[in-house]
């Protein structure tokens, strides 16, 4: 398997290798994970993997998530959020901070292109579809927490740690119970 890095593709090895590295540490001290963390817990089925607490300091977890005090995104299909709302079918939603989305939204001045590989979408899948930007202006008021990798949005492609190969940050919260007074939806004109 290919994994996206950087606007390209890396394989897994490498990939592996430039997440360890992000923050230039793998020690569990600082909250970076090594190599050889990252391949255990991936190897671990879904649904069985450990919860964050088990391997990041609360010190790292408190940074990454302290990134989302100004509110959280998502970005996903009109139609998927009209036919099953605002989550997954477990109820939660991936979600980045508002100001990583902000400036993903700034830097693609409205290129599908650059939005989609930004995304990690298809080549082309923004000509038929239409992007929906989920804002929640308090996602701790959610259970934001980092991702264990057991969520029904976590695909092969996840990585522990809260961070993705390319810098940006993730998170999840559980959205799927939440009042629509919870969160703002506006469609993005490309």
């Amino acid at each position: 398997n290919d994994y996206r890095a950087n606007g390209g593709w890396l394989a897994k090895d490498e990939w592996l290798e430039q997440k360890a590295l992000v923050g230039g540490a793998t020690s569990q001290s600082s909250g970076y994970l090594s190599k050889s963390t990252i391949e255990e817990i991936t190897s671990i089925p879904k649904g069985s993997r450990p919860d964050p607490s088990e391997y990041l300091s609360p010190e790292y977890q408190e940074e990454i998530l302290s990134q989302f005090d100004e509110g959280a995104s998502r970005f996903m299909t009109k139609g998927n959020l009209e036919k099953y709302g605002p989550a997954q079918r477990d109820g939660t939603s991936f979600v980045m901070p508002k100001a990583e989305a902000d400036r993903l939204l700034e830097s693609a001045a409205g290129d599908k292109r650059t939005i989609e590989d930004a995304l990690g979408l298809p080549e082309n899948f923004l000509n038929d579809n239409e992007l929906v930007r989920v804002d929640i202006a308090e996602p701790r008021s959610l259970g934001l927490r980092i991702p264990s990798g057991n969520e029904a949005g976590a695909n092969e492609f996840w990585m522990p740690g809260g961070k993705l190969p390319d810098g940006n940050t993730e998170a999840v919260i559980d959205l799927g119970s939440a009042s629509p007074d919870k969160y703002t939806r506006t469609p993005l004109k490309l």
